[in-house]
């Protein structure tokens, strides 16, 4: 449970929400630390978990959900067609710092482990390098890097449960007195958009026009006969959600903040790279599917497009919005690239977007197919989640496909961006060519879709207390 906040710390909070994220004055630092400037090599990866892209203020949200991020943005590069790799927490993850597919790292939903020993880390590689700190401060029990078999962090905190924004901030802010001085990779992961919507006050009522009804027990697939959400219900669950979007975002912004403080003069700000594993559906489905508050179970955009920010001050463009569409496997070799230079060393199946970012665009970064996957599901709640099922972008199309049944949805972004009208009939033969794609993808890289992860009885807890199995 979120902690509630003092009447006090309310007041500062106020006073101080809108205000821009920024570098603030250094702390302490002795002389002998101004004589040392030497230009240490940081690197910040920040991940938010269920953020919905389209519900910030740098994707033209109406509310203003996300100052702090919103100004951060604009000092980075934006990708605006950015999509998830799997809409489920530890696959998206995994995927981030590995540069790999789901479906190749072997992360194909929640509780699952790495077992082979040949899969590349960016904690790994960053120790390799030489940096001297690495950590990973998340805020979900089931991401803990050692239960995910990701290698190469020298320092980990996870939660036995959850955390929320205001404790994750506290830890890194202790992890920054120890190691703020020195080179490091963090990995800071953000939970609090995730069910259940509970934002600590006054984020629990700032977009809430004044409905005081209990939050609806059911989501995900809902009861039959349905327990369908009213209007008022639905606005009031989506207040809350922006609530915790807003809540998280305030101590976003404290913590770019606090890295910023230990940099001393003279050195450059850390690379940054901000993204969120998966967005999540706010019932746009429950007509259509009888589906409301979740994500994995789907491919359509709400779920599957992603923030994505890469900033390094006076290393890379600033202040750019990109539309050429990327996905979450690509970050793993882009950040190599940046600070090494050489991403072919290792195996990726992303493609590096240092091109992109310097403003270089060549025409290898414009021959981008992106796809997704669905989540293995652990408990079949509906027939169709036994079969697999991928999703291919290539803009402005979109292919869904599932298998063995080869059914596919064909949708046209540009003119149905709410994925509503199936047009595949009518553009058979894109169809079929965009089918044939998603198949030499599935041959390409084999899975065995009838592989089941034995899951500890600790794991499992965490998994059905989010929901994630029955």
């Amino acid at each position: 449970m979120k902690r509630l906040l003092t009447g006090l710390f309310l007041i500062a909070l106020i006073v101080l929400y809108t205000v821009k994220s920024g570098s603030l004055k250094a702390h302490n630092l002795s002389e002998n630390d101004h004589l040392e400037r030497h230009d240490q090599k940081r690197i910040v990866l920040i991940t938010f978990d269920t953020l919905r892209y389209d519900h910030l203020g740098c994707a033209g949200y109406e509310r203003n959900t996300s100052p702090n991020i919103d100004a951060f943005a604009r000092k980075g590069v934006l990708f605006t067609e950015a999509y998830s790799a799997l809409p489920t927490t530890d696959p998206a993850h995994t995927s981030i710092l590995t540069g790999l597919y789901p479906r190749v790292h072997g992360i194909m939903g929640n509780g699952y482990e790495i077992t082979r020993d040949d899969i590349f880390s960016l904690a790994l590689w960053a120790k390799n390098i030489g940096i001297e700190e690495t950590a990973a401060i998340v805020s979900r029990a089931h991401l803990n890097p050692q239960e995910l078999g990701i290698k190469g962090f020298d320092y980990i905190s996870a939660p036995e449960d959850e955390r929320s924004a205001d404790k994750t901030f506290h830890i890194v802010k202790n992890w920054l007195r120890e190691n703020g001085k020195k080179s490091y990779f963090l990995w800071i992961h953000f939970f609090d958009p995730h069910y259940d919507y509970n934002p600590p006050y006054p984020f629990n009522s700032i977009y809430n026009d004044g409905y005081r009804g209990q939050i609806p027990k059911d989501r995900e697939f809902l009861d039959d006969p349905p327990l369908k959400y009213n209007p008022q219900e639905i606005e009031y669950m989506i207040s809350l959600y922006d609530g915790e979007i807003a809540f998280m975002d305030y101590y976003f912004g404290k913590t770019i903040r606090e890295i910023e403080g230990y940099i001393r003069e003279g050195e450059s700000l850390p690379l940054y790279v901000v993204v969120s594993d998966h967005g999540e559906d706010m019932a746009e489905l429950q007509e259509r599917e009888n589906y409301a508050f979740d994500h994995g179970e789907y491919l359509f955009n709400p779920t599957i497009k992603v923030l994505t920010v890469f900033r390094w001050d006076n290393k890379i463009k600033s202040g750019k919005r990109i539309g050429m569409p990327i996905q979450q496997i690509d970050i793993a070799p882009t950040i190599v690239e940046l600070c090494e230079g050489n991403p072919f060393s290792f195996t990726f199946n992303g493609k590096s977007l240092a091109n992109m970012l310097r403003g270089e665009m060549t025409s290898s970064d414009r021959e981008r197919h992106i796809f997704v996957q669905r989540r293995k599901a652990k408990t079949i709640l509906r027939p169709f989640l036994a079969e697999e099922q991928i999703a291919l972008i290539d803009s402005p199309w979109k292919l869904i496909a599932s298998f063995p049944s080869e059914r596919v949805e064909l949708y046209n972004l540009d003119e149905d961006r709410n994925e509503i009208h199936n047009v595949a009939f009518e553009n058979k033969g894109r169809a079929i060519s965009m089918l044939n794609e998603i198949k030499m993808f599935r041959e390409k890289y084999p899975y065995d879709y009838s592989f089941s992860p034995e899951i500890s009885p600790e794991k499992s807890r965490d998994l059905k207390a989010l929901g994630y199995i029955q």
